[in-house]
């Protein structure tokens, strides 16, 4: 069941972000690397638990079969990359499209890896759009780490869904690593 996040879903979104968070500290160890770019990773964002009341609304919970909270999605309404970033735009023309407002954005997507299969991500995506076609908003983006460690299974996940890579942020030093680069993707919404 996709549902509202509610206060008390704090403690389950809490763990999941948790529990898929990137350990930059084991970027050197191979193995880890190989595992995280293959089975999904979120970057590691801590949210406290006022902040979560703050932006509840934005959040939308998935519950697996036995009705525990699988997995999350936060949709949100502010662009993630600022204007003086220079990212390189695949299409120079979609540029001014991102820019626009109102905006709708993927600011997290997480399923736990033992709610996979069941189809939580795709179930979550999909009221995303369907909230986003609500505010008559025709576009929808998501950000996805790209360097200096690729989170293939959300890049998959996402061209499956049908993303399409609009623009690559420059090298820069965040979420604990230097020549950090983000790939931005959008959906038209029809």
């Amino acid at each position: 069941m996709i549902r509202p996040a509610t206060l008390p879903d704090y403690e389950a979104i809490a763990g999941i972000q948790q529990s898929l968070a990137l350990d930059t500290t084991k970027l050197e160890d191979s193995d880890y690397v190989e595992r995280v770019q293959q089975d999904g990773f979120l970057l590691n964002l801590d949210i406290n638990q006022e902040t979560f009341a703050a932006n509840v609304a934005n959040y939308i919970v998935g519950e697996t079969d036995e009705g525990k909270i699988g997995g999350f999605l936060r949709l949100d309404d502010e662009q993630e990359m600022a204007q003086d970033e220079r990212p390189q735009w695949f299409n120079p023309y979609l540029a001014a499209v991102y820019w626009s407002l109102p905006h709708a954005n993927i600011g997290k997507v997480a399923v736990l890896p033992s709610a996979t299969r069941q189809g939580l991500g795709t179930q979550l995506l999909a009221r995303a759009e369907q909230l986003t076609r609500e505010r008559q908003i025709p576009w929808l983006y998501a950000y996805v780490a790209y360097k200096p460690i690729t989170n293939h299974a959300s890049i998959a996940f996402h061209e499956r869904n049908g993303f399409h890579a609009l623009a690559l942020e420059q090298p820069q030093s965040a979420y604990n690593m230097q020549d950090y680069q983000g790939m931005l993707y959008d959906k038209k919404l029809s």
